[in-house]
């Protein structure tokens, strides 16, 4: 079972498009471990108490305040763990299995919250080349390069430019409850990447965990369900096609565009050195550190500076507002508490010297 604290809990974190639904599905093939299809229930989860970038009908700025003033922070983190560690358990208790892997990759906006609320669970990082993944964008769902770099800034924009700078930083953490997985490595070495994940997990290694099996049940359960790769359900057996799929998928606009946000140092961290060589032959240099973080500094400006809508500052402003009018009414009763008792106090001493 999934303790409180997150003790039997592996997180599955990886940028989108980084075949995390393929390590995902082979997991799930063993026999002690529950891998569903990105359960996302941490996202939303986290967020209960906090106003984002949106305002729901019912006012989310009230309702964070309400919240936070009925439980207490120290309350919300203790209902937030007992309900997290519940929704696993009922899942696992269904099936008879004892490990739980939670599979949703924009877990990346959550990694201090997550680290203060499971300190128990382990996180494998599914690591792949950056220039794959933007190719993989590209040809699944159409998302262009200039889109990835922020231009319209939308949800997949944030991968490259939050998510990718987090995934380097991951690469360089020594927490033992972390695992760096290579994509390549996943494809071209999947016995020993298996053994090196089981270990890690707390789980005896299964031959299982390195076929795909079309028919069998992880299969069947991501064909029914609408999240993840779905390119995964016409794929026979593990291969290595995807490789170099930058090579093949993005022009050359593209790569000069994706070199603005994609510094030289951050494809050393990661490991694809011989895609800085190629990237070079064709004439393309990648940014310093110092450019790039610049770059999505200045896209992200916009909402980091005022991403609050107008009626969320307002619809504080009212409950701001209210708190000072409940203030005040609290002060004029207890005003006329205190001239009623004197009135009262001065009949009857009335009442009194009348009847002497």
């Amino acid at each position: 079972m999934v303790t409180k604290s997150g003790k039997n809990l592996t997180l599955l974190l990886s940028l989108p498009r980084s075949g995390s639904t393929l390590l995902n599905i082979l997991l799930a093939s063993h026999p002690d471990v529950l891998a569903p299809p990105e359960p996302w229930v941490l996202l939303p989860l986290l967020h209960l108490g906090k106003v984002g970038h949106w305002e729901r009908d019912f006012g989310a700025a009230h309702a964070s305040e309400a919240i936070h003033e009925f439980l207490g922070d120290d309350g919300l983190r203790r209902l937030t763990q007992n309900f997290a560690s519940e929704a696993y358990n009922q899942a696992l208790s269904r099936c008879g299995k004892h490990f739980f892997l939670d599979k949703t990759p924009r877990y990346y906006h959550l990694l201090d919250e997550l680290g203060t609320l499971l300190p128990d669970s382990k996180y494998i990082w599914l690591v792949r080349d950056p220039f794959d993944i933007a190719a993989s964008y590209k040809s699944t769902w159409e998302i262009s390069s200039s889109e990835l770099s922020g231009s319209p800034l939308t949800q997949y924009s944030y991968d490259f430019l939050v998510g990718l700078p987090l995934v380097v930083k991951a690469c360089s953490s020594s927490d033992r409850n972390r695992l760096i997985v290579r994509y390549e490595d996943l494809v071209t070495k999947p016995i020993e990447s298996m053994h090196e994940i089981s270990k890690f997990m707390g789980v005896r290694y299964d031959p299982a965990t390195t076929r795909l099996e079309p028919n069998g049940p992880a299969m069947i359960a991501q064909r029914h369900n609408g999240s993840g790769d779905r390119k995964i359900l016409r794929t026979k057996a593990i291969h290595t096609a995807s490789i170099g799929l930058w090579e093949r998928e993005l022009s050359d606009a593209d790569l000069h565009i994706l070199a603005k946000i994609i510094s030289r140092t951050m494809m050393e961290s990661l490991g694809f050195v011989s895609t800085i060589y190629a990237l070079e032959k064709r004439g393309v240099q990648l940014a310093n550190d110092l450019s790039s973080e610049r770059y999505r500094k200045t896209i992200l400006k916009p909402v980091s500076t005022d991403s609050t809508p107008k009626y969320i500052n307002q619809t504080k402003q009212l409950t701001t507002d209210l708190k000072a009018v409940r203030a005040d009414a609290d002060a004029r009763l207890e005003q006329v508490q205190k001239l009623t008792t004197l009135v009262k106090q001065h009949e009857a001493e009335s009442a009194n010297r009348g009847g002497q």
